[in-house]
Order: structure tokens, then C-alpha cells, then sequence
């Protein structure tokens, strides 16, 4: 992703992004966001999502903190990780308030997964796309498949991938 967009994504949503800056011994993020600009819409309502979820969560003196956000293949994939407050020793994982906020984050992540899923990763047009290949699986219209001379794989259902489609000239 071109690194415009990954500032404006690192600003939606500072805290989940805060590792960033870290050295690749300490976080997979110092290599920013690994997916094409396509998916930058849906990953900037994932990152505004994360943003107010970490304000609840900052009742429960934790924040969610994004470890990586890449596609492979042809999904979106985010790790992420809890940091707790400095000043505060101890977060009981079976507080109800907790437990709503994995669920919440489990959502959001599903949600991106299926815009992504929906939308072309180099373009972002939500029209006839398809999984391709062409060194690795990726999710493209059909007018970006074509100008990469990708293959389009037919699948049902993401997730139910089949043999290439060998056109017949």
C-alpha cells in the first residue's frame, strides 16, 4: 500500500497502530500494511472501529494493538495482540466487559475480511471480482486480472477454491 494511505490509516486509528515504529525483532508492522491500495476503504472503517473499541476497552486498562495486517491468499489478514496499562498489574479474561470486547474485535475482523473479500485489492471496484493467480492468489476485478495477466480461479464461496478456468481459443 502506497505510504499516503498508510498514514491516514495509522492516524484513524493511533494506538492500534502505535507498534509500528517498533523494529521487526518486536513487531511485523514496521513493514506497514502488506495488501494492495484497493482494500484501503475497508481497512480504514476496520482502523475507525478499532479506534472506538480501544476507547472502550481503556475502561478495562487494555488496548488492542495491531501485531500485522497483510493479504495472503487473496484475504485479508490482521494479528493483533492486547497490551495492558503500565500502572495496572493484573486483566481477568473472563470480565463479561472483555469478553464483549473480543467478540466486538472477532466481528470487525470478519467484517473486513468479507469487504476485502468483496473488493479488488489493486483497484478497489466491488464489480465482478474473482480469486486469481499469477505467483499468488489475490482478489481482482476482472479489468485488473486482465491487465496482470492473471488467471481466474472459480470458486462457489470464499474459501471453496477449484481448478483454473482455462479459456479455449
Amino acid at each position: 500500500m502506497r505510504n499516503e494511505l498508510e498514514d491516514i490509516l495509522y492516524e484513524s486509528s493511533p494506538v492500534f497502530y502505535r507498534e509500528r515504529i517498533l523494529d521487526l525483532e518486536e513487531t511485523l508492522m514496521c513493514f506497514g500494511f502488506e495488501c494492495g491500495d484497493g482494500w484501503f476503504e475497508p481497512l480504514l472503517e476496520f482502523s475507525k472501529e478499532t479506534r472506538r473499541m480501544n476507547g472502550l476497552a481503556s475502561k478495562h486498562h487494555i488496548c488492542f494493538v495491531a501485531s500485522q495486517v497483510k493479504e495472503k491468499f487473496g484475504e485479508i489478514r490482521v494479528y493483533w495482540h492486547l497490551r495492558q496499562f503500565p500502572d495496572f498489574s493484573e486483566v481477568n479474561p473472563d470480565d463479561e466487559g472483555i469478553k464483549k470486547l473480543f467478540v466486538m474485535m472477532d466481528d470487525a475482523i470478519s467484517t473486513l475480511s468479507m469487504r476485502c473479500w468483496n473488493t479488488c485489492e489493486i483497484c478497489g471496484s466491488v464489480q465482478d471480482i474473482s480469486t486469481t493467480t499469477r505467483g499468488r492468489m489475490r482478489r481482482l476485478c476482472k479489468k485488473c486480472a486482465a491487465c496482470h495477466n492473471a488467471e481466474i480461479i472459480k470458486h462457489h464461496h470464499k474459501g471453496n477454491f477449484h481448478e483454473p478456468i482455462h479459456s479455449k481459443q
